[in-house]
């Protein structure tokens, strides 16, 4: 599998996980987008798009829901741009 020649400094680098048979992590590796446009056969804009029409709550939303979760997590959270 070709990995980013730039490694963590390519800006379209992506994390592909490699699981065994019971779904536990044994490697990975820095691909481009282009590589796991590859791999997964379709583009990453419609891969994204597919996952957020079958998500029924925004992470925000969840926390919002959740105010220890919330608070476990606050630095993190950065306000949605307007």
């Amino acid at each position: 599998m070709p990995v980013s020649e730039k490694g963590n400094a390519d800006p379209a680098m992506l994390i592909a996980d490699k699981l065994d048979v019971d779904g536990d992590l044994i490697d990975e590796k820095r691909i481009t987008a282009e590589t796991a446009e590859l791999l997964l056969g379709r583009p990453l804009n419609e891969l994204i798009a597919e996952g957020r029409a079958k998500t029924c709550f925004t992470v925000g939303q969840l926390l919002d829901s959740d105010p220890e979760l919330a608070a476990k997590f606050r630095s993190h959270r950065t306000p949605a741009a307007s």
